[in-house]
Parts: structure tokens; sequence; C-alpha cells
């Protein structure tokens, strides 16, 4: 019955990658046709994941590979034309600047350099506070995979707290 209700709403859910998921409190990708307009909605609770300890270090479950955020692709989220990121928590324990990137590769490494993976910044977004919003300056591009980063790389720790939403829109 729920893949149904879904379905007539244009619902989809689009899988994390293996580093995330089951690692984060609640890790969530959905997409949402609306008419001709694509909306996507990453939800994550960062408590569980961990930061890195050198500037733009992937953020995901210690030590583990795939910590990407969700793939990108045309025929699921449209051609993104814009995004933004919410903090809806202020993250706790690990580093509080939080950066988006997509990379062509899907198997980035937590504590590992997002600069190892052929890359693109997104968001530079500095120290997040709960309310916070920061709109995308780059966009995604089909067939690439989004990574949150820990900006300073000054907190090498499991977050205990801090919820973000990742918005992005497409046609």
């Amino acid at each position: 019955m729920k893949r149904r209700i879904e379905k007539c709403l244009g619902i989809r859910n689009v899988e994390m990658g293996s580093g995330i998921v089951g690692s984060a409190e609640v890790a969530e990708h959905v997409v949402q046709k609306i008419g001709s307009l694509f909306y996507t909605r990453i939800l994550l609770d960062l408590t569980g994941l961990d930061s890195g300890g050198t500037a733009d270090d992937i953020i995901g479950g210690e030590d583990l590979a795939n910590c990407h955020l969700g793939k990108i692709r045309a025929g699921v989220h449209g051609t993104i034309f814009a995004g933004r990121l919410s903090c809806l928590e202020t993250p706790a324990t690990g580093d509080d600047d939080l950066n988006l990137y997509s990379a062509d590769e899907g198997t980035g490494v937590q504590d590992a350099a997002i600069s190892g993976l052929t890359e693109t910044q997104l968001l530079d977004g500095g120290d997040h506070t709960s309310a916070s919003s920061t709109g995308l300056s780059a966009l995604p591009a089909d067939g690439e995979f989004l990574y949150l980063t820990g900006g300073y790389g000054d907190c090498d720790a499991t977050y205990t707290a801090g919820k973000v939403l990742i918005e992005l829109w497409g046609t």
C-alpha cells in the first residue's frame, strides 16, 4: 500500500552509500516529482557519523568507504537548477563547518580528503547553527555523487548531534 501511495505522489527513494546508511541516526534521500519539477530532500542526522582531522575530510561512518549521500541522475532528479543546505540542529562534537561537494566517484572514504576524488565544491558552508540555511554556489551534474565534508578539520570525532536538510530542485 505504501509503495502505491508513493508512486501516485511521484515519490522515489534514492540509495545512499554504505558508509552513511547504518552509521547515521537518520539518512533519507527522497525525490518527488511535482508536475515538471523534481524536488529532492536529503535529511541527515549526523549523530553516529565521524568528521576527520583535516580540512575537507569526508564525513561518514568511521573509516568506511562509500560515504556518499546518493548519486544524482537526470532521469530521477532532473537537471538541477537550484539547491540549499539547511541546518535543523547544530552539529555537536564533530566539525560544525560543513561543506557540500559532488564527485565523479562514489567510493569516498571517511577521514580521507575529498580532493582525492574528481570533485566540485557546491557549498563552502562555514559554521552551521540551528536554523541557518545557505544556497549552493555550484550545482551537481548528472552522474555525480554528493558528499559532506568537515571544513576546518578541527574535530576528529563522532557527532553526538546535528541534523541537516539538503534540498535540490530540478527540471
